[in-house]
This record gives structure tokens, sequence and C-alpha cells, in this order.
């Protein structure tokens, strides 16, 4: 008949035998814990050396697919080895040291030639492969890496990637083309760190360095469809954060390094050592400059080849004026539509709808101002302000509502519908100075200095004006000592100081004095 045999047993929790419990080769159980015991002998027949040894999972070592029943508790000892780590839901694999953690996210090498080593992968849909032994891996974004983070870090010197005709892409060089790349966002736009396609049969180079892009649609390197024209391109230290935005494009005038581009939908073309703060703006050829508001543009005709250089840009687009403009050196616009022209190195622009310089380059509105309101300088160190003035003269000044210095050097016009003479060899005369209001400035005379009294632009009159001297002493025969006194030309006559009086003149006043209309003798009313 069937034998049960037994082995040494104990059904008491957590109990386990001591060594003289059991000899060498005997077995024990603790039928409650599951749990099965040894003794081991690891000394010598004249000194043993004995104990017990606790039979469990954790001691088979042959199972090539084990599964944790628990935490993995590491108790400060380290994992050794070759091969990767994998970590999240999904089909992952990993190649030479890489890290994937998150959701159908890659880290692998290349036909386990050209690895992807030293590699971190965090996120949903991210896909890292190392080309050409490309240590510290290499950005594919041939998948959406959406809502994800992607890290590229390496030491070197050189760092380009060739590329070939359009349509096609060539194998990266073995030197890594993106060290210290941080992007960080939610659109497969994102990262463009990747060989492109170009539209010519020429090769073309593009190199990133220390490039950061942070938000959504946000581009460290090139336009949205992915395409490269000219013979250079270079984005370096850059970091761009926000939404839409782009920073470095096609061309060769200018590499986009150490920038920051912040915001929504600008775009920053060229530009280095340069902050881009805001909304719509279109940057383009730009160096050591501010740019911040909303819609600045740097320049309207993208055939001018002249760099705008240290300039400063805070302002927004008007529904009057349009887009602010910056097209010089040294230029500062500050406001709302305030243009200075590509002519007009070193000028400022200050409040809404103003204007430096011209689209004529056969003249230069250098270090010229215009401030307020609709307010044009047209000629270099000109100054305008006020509303609705303009400042043509080289030198020159109008300020008021409505005034205009007229063209000629060192012309002002101050007040409200004040204008320096237009007409005649009056219009080409320098230093000449109107002040008042509505004065009547088309008669052909050069009035070095004119007072208007008018009501209206219909009504304009000039009480005093100092023109041309003609006579130079009291000996001469002829000419005229240039003051002219329209307004007590056409005075009443008093015969008295009295009736000068009745008449509003005040003391100290001017007054026809006489008997006859057309009397010629003055008095100045003392009592």
């Amino acid at each position: 008949m069937p034998q049960t045999i037994k082995l040494k047993r104990s059904a008491t929790p957590s109990q386990e035998p001591e060594a003289g419990d059991l000899a060498l080769g005997e077995v024990a159980i603790n039928t409650y814990d599951g749990k099965m015991y040894i003794k081991k002998d690891t000394g010598t027949v004249e000194t043993p050396v004995e104990s017990i040894v606790e039979i469990t999972e954790t001691n088979i070592v042959n199972d090539t697919t084990p599964e944790l029943g628990g935490n993995l508790d590491l108790n400060t000892k380290k994992i050794v080895g070759d091969g990767g780590l994998e970590l999240g839901y999904g089909t992952s694999y990993t190649e030479s040291l890489g890290i994937t953690l998150g959701q159908n996210s890659y880290n692998l090498g290349w036909s386990g030639v050209q690895n992807a080593q030293n590699t971190l992968s965090i996120g949903n849909r991210n896909l890292i492969a190392g080309y050409g032994n490309a240590v510290g891996g290499y950005e594919v974004q041939d998948t959406a890496p959406e809502y994800g983070i992607s890290i590229n870090a390496i030491d070197a010197t050189t760092t380009s990637i060739p590329l070939s005709t359009a349509g096609t892409t060539t194998a990266l060089p073995t030197v890594f083309p993106t060290p210290a790349l941080l992007v960080l966002g939610g659109r497969k736009e994102l990262v463009l760190i990747t060989a492109v396609s170009v539209s010519s049969a020429n090769l073309s180079i593009v190199t990133v360095i220390r490039s950061s892009a942070l938000g959504r649609t946000s581009y460290a390197l090139t336009n949205p469809t992915l395409e490269v024209v000219g013979d250079k391109l270079n984005t370096n230290d850059n970091i761009v954060s926000g939404s839409d935005n782009e920073l470095g494009h096609t061309g060769t005038l200018l590499a986009s390094n150490r920038n920051i581009v912040q915001g929504n939908s600008n775009t920053a073309f060229n530009i280095q050592d340069s902050l881009v703060v805001g909304r719509e703006h279109f940057v383009n050829r730009v160096s050591h400059s501010l740019i911040a508001g909303l819609g600045i543009r740097t320049t309207s005709d993208y055939s001018y080849d002249e760099i705008s250089e240290a300039c400063l840009a805070v302002g927004r687009w008007d529904d009057s004026f349009g887009f602010p403009q910056i097209q010089g050196i040294a230029q500062v616009n500050l406001g709302s539509g305030n243009q200075n022209f590509r002519n007009s190195h070193n000028s400022q622009t200050m409040g809404r709808g103003c204007r430096v310089g011209s689209t004529n380059n056969s003249e230069t509105a250098h270090n010229a101002m215009a401030v307020g309101f609709s307010n044009r300088t047209w000629l270099d160190n000109g100054f305008s302000g006020g509303n609705n003035s303009d400042c043509f003269s080289d030198s020159g000044m109008a300020f008021g509502h409505g005034a205009v210095a007229s063209k000629a050097d060192s012309n002002f016009a101050f007040g409200k519908g004040i204008t320096t003479p237009v007409s005649g060899n009056a219009a080409e005369s320098d230093g000449q100075v109107a002040v008042g209001r509505y004065n009547l400035y088309d008669n052909g005379e050069k009035e070095f200095f004119s007072v208007g009294t008018g009501t209206t632009n219909g009504s304009r009159y000039t009480s005093f004006s100092i023109q041309d001297r003609t006579a130079d002493s009291k000996s001469d025969t002829s000419g005229f000592c240039g003051i002219v006194m329209k307004a007590l030309a056409e005075s009443p006559v008093y015969v008295s100081d009295h009736y000068a009086s009745l008449g509003g003149v005040p003391i100290g006043g001017l007054y026809r004095y006489g008997t006859s209309v057309n009397s010629n003798r003055i008095r100045i009313r003392v009592a």
C-alpha cells in the first residue's frame, strides 16, 4: 500500500528552525508560511560554521522571464550590465544605455551598428534613434512627439548636416548635428532636427547648436514646410517659447544666433543677439535689438540687404497707421503704428502714427525724431512734434498742431497752422522762424521771423515779419531795413493817447498818430 513521506515541519507562523534542529542534508518546511529551509556548513571538520538557509523564489536564477510580486528594493546596490531599461505602456525598444518612459516611446539604435547612446525620452510618442554612432541621441521626427520632451546633448565642435536635392534626404555625418538641443511642447512641428529637403540641386548646410523650443508649434530652425534655401542657415544658442513662433529661416545674410523669441505667432529670420517678445512680429535681418509688443515689422522690402542693428521697438499695430516698422541702425520706435525708414539711422519715433525718413534713398533723415500724433520728420537732425506736424528742414523743427518747417536748413515752425515760407526763393531760404497761428506763408518773401495771427486755414494773416535787410547804413539813399509791420500799417489813426486808449491800444502799444487816414507817424501809448 502507498506510504506518505513527511519532512520535518512546523505550522507555527514565522517559525524558523535553528541550526541544531536540522542535520546536514535534512529539509524542514513551515507549512503555514510556505517556506523551505536547509542547513549549510561553511566551516571545516574541526571548526564547523553552520546556518539555516531559506529556499525561496529569489534564489532561482535560471528563470528567463521573472516577474515581481512587489517592489524591487536595491538596498543601496546597483543594477549593472549591458542593455537597456524600458518603462511604460506600448512596444518599446532600447539600445546602448537608453531609458524610455511613457506610451509608445522608442529609444533604439540603427541596425545594431549606429547606436543611440546615453539618451533619455520621456512622454508620449517620442522617437530617439542613433545615426552614425550619435552619442547623446538624435531626434528623428518622422513620428509625432506629441506632448513630450526631447533632450539631445553632446560635446561637438563641427555640427552640420549636408543636404541633397529637393524631395530627398541624405545619410547623416558621423558628427552629431544637434548638441544641447531642448524642445518642450505639444506639436510634432516643434522639433526640426532632421535632414530636410532643399529647393535646388545644390547642397546646403543646416546647423543647430544649443537651441531651445518651448510651446506649441514653435520652430527652432526653419519654416513650417521644412524647406531650406541658400548656402547656410545657422540657429545657435537660442530659446523659442510660446505658440506658433519661428526662429531661423532661409538666406545667407545673417545667422540666427543667441536670441530669445517668446509669445505668439512671431517670425524671426536672420537675427542675432536679439530679444523678440509679444505677438505677430515679423523680424528680419536684425541684430542686437529688442522687439516687443504687437505686429512690429523690421522691413517691408525683403530685397533690402542692410541689417537693422541696435534697435528698440516697443509698440503695436494700429488700425489707422498699420504696422510699426524699423529698418535702420540704432533706431527707437515706441508707440502705435510708428515707422522708422531705412534712410533714418539713429532716429526715434514715439507716439502714434509718427514717421522718420522716407522711401527716397537719395535723401537721409539720420539723427531725426518724430513725437506725438501723426508727425513726420523728413531730413537729417530734424524734429517734429505735437499733432500732424511736418519737418522738411535739415536741422529744423516743427512743433504744434499742423506746423510745417519748409525744406531748407534750420527752419522752425511753432504753433497752430504755422508754416515757414514755401513759395519762390523763400522756400529754400535757411534760418526762417514762424510762430503763432495761421500765418500767410506763400507771398514769395523770405521771412526770417514772422508772427501769424490768422484764425483759420482760409483766413491767414501775418502781423509782423523780418525780411531781408537791403540797407546797410543810414547814409544809404535806398534800401529797406527788413522790418514789416503789416498790422500796424492797417490799423486806425488816433489823435492822442486818450483816443488810442478808447480804441483799445494798451499802454506801451504802437498806434498811428495824426488826423489823416494816411498818417505815417507812429507813437507809443504811455498814458
